[in-house]
C-alpha cells in the first residue's frame, strides 16, 4: 500500500499543472477535495446497515435507480449510499437520489479509502463495470466488507493488460466476492484472471434494463416544452460526439439538407465544454445555430442547428430523434452507448470503433438493426437511405427495440445475487473454494 501511495503521489505531482489548468479553464475539480483526498465522506446518521454503490460518472449513475429499486425489495432494512468520481456524475446522482445519499469516492490513497470505509460503514461495496482500485479493495478485505462488481465487462484491450500484469492483478481479482458479468465470455475472462468461478455469474447488461422505451415519458415531454418544439419535427440527433466527429456530422447533414430541408440537426457533445469550438466553427461558416444553454426558445418554423451544451439531456433528445448517430466511435474511445436510441426506435448509426459495446453492436448488426459509418459520405448515405424510405426506417427501428426488450432482466439477476451474498457470504466463499 505504501508503494502504491508513493506512485499515486508522484502521479498527482506530475499532473498538478494540468489539474490546475482544468480548474481554471473548465471549473473542474473544485468540489469534494476533502472527500477525494482524505476520505471525509459524510457520516450516515440513519443507523441502518448500508450498501455503498460506486458509479464513475453520468452513464453509470443512470444505471442505479432501477437496480436500487430491485435491491430495496430484497433488502428492505438497508440504506443506500452512492459515490461518484466526476462532478457531472455527482450532480446527476444528487438529482436522482438526493444530496444526503451522495458523495465523492475517495482517491485510491490508503488513508483516504480507510477513513471513507469507516465513515460510510458499508455492509457491501458495489462497483460498476470495471472500476477496480487496489487500495480500496485491500482495505475492504481488511475491514471485512465484501465487494461486488456489477454490469462487468472485460474488453480485449483490458484483458490483455491484466494478463500481462497478472503478477499484480491476480491479487485484485481474488478480492472480488461477486462478479455479475454482462456475458458468458466476460465471465470466463474474469475467471481466468483470478476470480474464483463460484463467485461469477453471467447476469446480462444492466443498460438494457434501464433503457426507456416510452417516447411520451415526462423528461421527453418536458424537453419539448422547454425548447419550444412541437414534437413533430424531423431531428437528426448526434449524441456523445467527440470534437473530430462534430465536423463529420455537420458535413453529412449539410449534404442531405437540400433533399430534406426540414431536417434539423441536434449535436450533443460528450463533454459540454467541447461545444465552444463547434459553435465557433458554425459561426465561421455563417450557419445559424442555437445553444441549449441560451435563454429563450427556438423557432420551430425555422430550420436550425441545436448545440446541447448542458449535462444529462441526451436521453430526452433520443426520444425526439427521427434518426441518429452515436459518437465516440470514430476514434480511440471505443464508442458510447447505442442502447438508449435503439430502445426508443431511433434508426441508429455509429463509427467502426465500438469495442466498449462490442456485444451490443454485434447483436444490432446481426439483426440489421444498425449501420456502421466510416466518414461523412457514409453518414450522408445512411441519412439519405433511411429518410427516403420510411418503411425501411421503421422496420430497422423495430428490430433494434426488440433486441433491447429481449435483453432485459439483468437487474433482477444482479439484485438476487447481491441479496444472496449479503445473506450468506460464507456460502459464496464455500462455492468459490469448491470450484477452485
Amino acid at each position: 500500500m505504501l508503494l502504491l501511495d508513493a506512485i499515486y503521489l508522484l502521479s498527482l505531482a506530475m499532473a498538478f499543472p494540468w489539474l490546475v489548468w482544468r480548474r481554471i479553464r473548465y471549473g473542474k475539480n473544485r468540489r469534494g477535495l476533502g472527500q477525494k483526498l482524505f476520505g471525509l465522506s459524510p457520516l450516515d446518521p440513519s443507523g441502518k446497515p448500508v450498501v455503498w454503490l460506486h458509479a464513475v460518472s453520468v452513464g453509470e449513475v443512470n444505471l442505479l435507480p432501477a437496480l436500487i429499486q430491485q435491491l430495496k425489495t430484497r433488502l428492505p432494512n438497508f440504506g443506500f449510499r452512492v459515490s461518484t468520481t466526476t462532478e457531472s456524475g455527482y450532480d446527476q446522482a444528487v438529482a436522482k437520489f438526493g444530496i444526503d445519499r451522495v458523495f465523492f469516492c475517495p482517491a485510491d490513497f490508503s488513508w483516504a479509502v480507510r477513513r471513507a470505509i469507516r465513515r460510510v460503514r458499508p455492509s457491501l461495496l458495489i462497483l460498476s463495470e470495471l472500476e477496480l482500485w487496489p487500495n480500496l479493495l485491500a482495505e475492504c478485505e481488511r475491514q471485512n466488507v465484501p465487494v461486488a462488481l456489477i454490469n462487468a465487462r472485460m474488453s480485449d484491450r483490458s484483458y490483455a493488460r491484466y494478463r500481462a500484469l497478472r503478477w499484480f492483478s491476480a491479487g485484485i481479482f481474488r478480492r472480488l466476492n461477486l462478479v455479475c458479468a454482462q456475458t458468458g465470455e466476460y465471465a470466463n475472462r474474469f475467471a481466468s484472471l483470478g476470480v474464483p468461478p463460484g463467485r461469477i455469474i453471467a447476469a446480462g447488461n444492466l443498460k438494457f434494463d434501464g433503457a426507456n422505451t416510452d417516447r411520451n415519458a415526462s423528461h421527453i415531454v418536458n424537453l419539448v416544452q422547454a425548447v419550444g418544439l412541437a414534437g413533430t419535427e424531423r431531428l437528426f440527433v448526434a449524441g456523445s460526439t467527440q470534437p473530430e466527429e462534430d465536423r463529420i456530422v455537420l458535413e453529412a447533414w449539410l449534404s442531405v439538407r437540400e433533399l430534406f430541408p426540414d431536417l434539423q440537426l441536434v449535436v450533443v457533445p460528450r463533454h459540454p465544454h467541447n461545444a465552444d469550438a463547434f459553435c465557433q466553427m458554425l459561426a465561421g461558416r455563417g450557419l445559424p445555430f442555437i445553444r441549449r444553454s441560451w435563454e429563450g426558445k427556438q423557432d420551430p418554423a425555422k430550420p436550425a442547428i441545436m448545440v446541447v451544451d448542458v449535462i444529462g439531456e441526451l436521453p430526452a433528445w433520443w426520444g425526439l430523434a427521427t434518426i441518429g448517430y452515436v459518437g465516440g466511435s470514430m476514434g480511440k474511445r471505443g464508442g458510447q452507448s447505442m442502447i438508449e436510441p435503439a430502445a426508443l426506435r431511433v434508426p441508429v448509426s455509429f463509427g467502426p470503433c465500438t469495442w466498449n459495446f462490442r456485444d451490443v453492436v454485434k447483436q444490432l448488426l446481426a439483426a440489421q438493426a444498425a449501420t456502421v459509418v466510416h466518414n461523412a459520405s457514409d453518414l450522408a448515405r445512411f441519412l439519405n437511405t433511411n429518410l427516403q424510405n420510411p418503411e425501411l426506417m421503421s422496420e430497422t427501428a423495430d428490430r433494434a427495440m426488440r433486441i433491447i426488450e429481449e435483453g432485459s432482466g439483468s437487474g433482477q439477476a444482479t439484485a438476487a445475487a447481491i441479496a444472496r451474498l449479503l445473506a450468506a457470504p460464507e456460502s459464496l466463499e464455500h462455492q468459490a473454494k469448491a470450484a477452485a
